[in-house]
């Protein structure tokens, strides 16, 4: 009788203590889209860690962003020793990225064509703005919330992949938590492909991002703070 109490109590404790069921395939548009909702905070502020490599050379520094609403942006490069090397500002419709001694004024939706950086070509000004606060450009999280069109079950996580001719996504999804591990990005509009990561997922904010134009060319931040009212 006493082995019959004890198995029924670890069977009892097995059920009430299971974990939520692991996520469905089909599923898969409907978490990404609570990854990437719509943007309702009123004030986000971030500080991090910023490192630009450029034909190999390295350069590391410090990040600190501010945006209210959705209108009022504000980032600046900080070199090691505290001097500002760059800036983005924005107001309404329209902003400016200072940066190696230029500054290049566009709108929000505005392609950054004329940016120093292959993946100017890929991104507006609003898509930057939301990149640096941890979120997904607009257009992608709009393809996001449709069907993928594969998906790799890798028994802990979920790949789902997307692709069109111009823009590729590979989202790895946890399946029991439903919570993101990354996104990757990769822009096909002109080669090189250019790609975007964002990583290291807290609050439906990516902590760790990275532009991406080849193996000695690439832009990426680890944010220490990211705090949204």
């Amino acid at each position: 009788m006493r082995f019959l109490s004890t198995y029924i109590t670890a069977v009892l404790m097995l059920f009430t203590c299971s974990p939520p069921p692991p996520l469905p395939l089909e599923d898969v548009p409907a978490a990404v889209a609570l990854i990437t909702p719509e943007d309702t905070v009123s004030a986000i502020a971030a500080f991090g860690d910023v490192r630009v490599t450029i034909d190999g050379e390295e350069h590391r520094g410090k990040l600190e962003v501010h945006r209210r609403g959705t209108g009022e942006f504000s980032a600046d490069f900080y070199a090691l020793l505290g001097i500002t090397v760059g800036s983005i500002r924005a107001d309404n419709d329209r902003g400016t990225v200072a940066f190696d001694g230029g500054t290049y004024a566009f709108t929000k939706t505005q392609a950054m064509d004329t940016l120093p950086f292959t993946w100017g070509q890929d991104l507006t000004l609003g898509d930057l703005m939301r990149i640096m606060t941890g979120e997904v450009p607009l257009a992608c999280a709009e393809r996001l919330r449709q069907a993928p069109d594969s998906c790799i079950d890798g028994g802990k996580t979920i790949s789902a992949l997307w692709k069109t001719d111009t823009l590729d996504i590979r989202a790895i999804l946890r399946k029991k938590s439903r919570e993101a591990e990354c996104f990757v990005f990769v822009f096909k509009k002109r080669k090189p492909y250019r790609s975007l990561t964002l990583q290291a997922f807290s609050g439906r904010r990516a902590h760790k991002i990275e532009l991406r134009e080849n193996d000695t060319n690439y832009f990426s931040i680890r944010y220490a703070k990211l705090k949204c009212d």
